[in-house]
């Protein structure tokens, strides 16, 4: 496949309208990126290994909800307590009645929605 430099940049051309020269790639050590890792506190590990991480987390979040007294729609949505994923279907679980009159309030501060965790606790989120 000898085909002329020229000729690459025409068909390149054709479809994206710029022309993208090649650039030579940069190797660099590996012992120079294992001490780029370390110092940022980075480590390269699998998938796996995250993901338990990651449940773990949510189980703290989830206990931490369970001591408030009230919390916003975000926090209920950071914690995966329930199916919704939305802050909107969260709203609709109070325009139906589903969470209760005196369950809920709006936050004068950062008018923000709390819902309280008891509403929570008797829909079985908790």
């Amino acid at each position: 496949m000898d085909v002329p430099q020229f000729e690459i940049f025409r068909r390149v051309r054709k479809f994206s309208k710029k022309v993208i020269a090649m650039q030579p790639i940069n190797v660099i050590p590996v012992s120079e990126f294992a001490d780029f890792l370390k110092t940022n506190g980075l480590v390269i590990g699998k998938a796996s290994e995250f993901v338990g991480n990651m449940e773990f987390d949510l189980q703290v979040k989830r206990a931490n909800l369970r001591s408030k007294k009230a919390v916003t729609l975000k926090e209920i949505l950071d914690a995966r307590i329930c199916k919704y994923k939305s802050k909107r279907s969260l709203n609709r679980l109070i325009e139906d009645g589903t969470i209760r009159e005196g369950e809920w309030y709006k936050c004068a501060k950062a008018k923000q929605i709390m819902i309280l965790t008891s509403a929570l606790l008797r829909l079985n989120y908790l």
